[in-house]
């Protein structure tokens, strides 16, 4: 038997078990709801000429995307006609959603009271979206994802209710998912110990191994 081999064999196991000790994984899945609002009451959007434009809700929501591992945040949004609390085709109605940072949503305020209207097309100069979802709220489109994530903090919901002239009620549910770190064996007197004698004992066999392997030799030419 070639001892040093065994030796270097054992070594392996114990940098295998030293990585799996002291290295984070990404092994649990989280889930938090950040935010779960219901009866947010929408006014509706008058066109340009008609009565001033209705005041638009926005929510805030803390973010925390960096250094988290597949960090993904949908918001979901149902909305039907004031005073109504279940969907169904006689009381939905659609409302459009915007998730910006503070600095898009005052640019997206100041265009629509300046403007006196929400924009037919609504791309607004220097506002930066992490979600933009028209005609948003019924049971096939009800859920959208953040994408570009790019800073830890709070995110503005801006909520419109451009299409229908009925009060909207909206619930909205924002949803957080990632994968926690953590070690895949945990560090404890028995693992550090076992793997530490692991180390000890693969050391001694590959220096004693050639020794070993020599006595071995020279027994059976005698």
């Amino acid at each position: 038997m070639n001892w040093r081999l065994v030796g270097i064999a054992i070594l392996l196991i114990f940098l295998i078990l030293a990585v799996l000790l002291l290295v984070d994984f990404p092994i649990a899945q989280k889930s938090n709801v950040l935010l779960e609002q219901e009866g947010i009451m929408l006014p509706f959007m008058y066109p340009f000429g008609e009565p001033p434009p209705a005041m638009v809700p926005t929510v805030n929501v803390t973010l925390t995307p960096l250094n988290r591992t597949n960090y993904i945040v949908e918001v979901l949004v149902v909305a039907t006609v004031w005073n109504t609390t279940k969907w169904n085709p006689k009381n939905a109605t659609l409302v459009d959603l915007w998730v910006v940072n503070y600095t898009g949503a005052q640019l997206l305020l100041n265009y629509i009271e300046n403007n006196g209207t929400y924009p037919i097309n609504p791309n607004v100069p220097g506002v930066k979206t992490y979600a933009k979802f028209l005609d948003m709220g019924s049971p096939n489109r009800n859920v959208v994802r953040l994408v570009g994530l790019d800073y830890d903090g709070n995110y503005t919901v801006v909520l419109i209710n451009p299409y229908r002239e009925v009060d909207a009620n909206v619930t909205l549910v924002v949803e957080e998912t990632y994968w926690e770190p953590g070690r895949i064996l945990p560090p404890n007197y028995v693992t550090l110990g076992f793997t530490a004698a692991l180390a000890v004992v693969g050391l001694y066999v590959v220096v004693k191994g050639s020794e070993w392997s020599s006595s071995k030799a020279r027994r059976r030419r005698l």
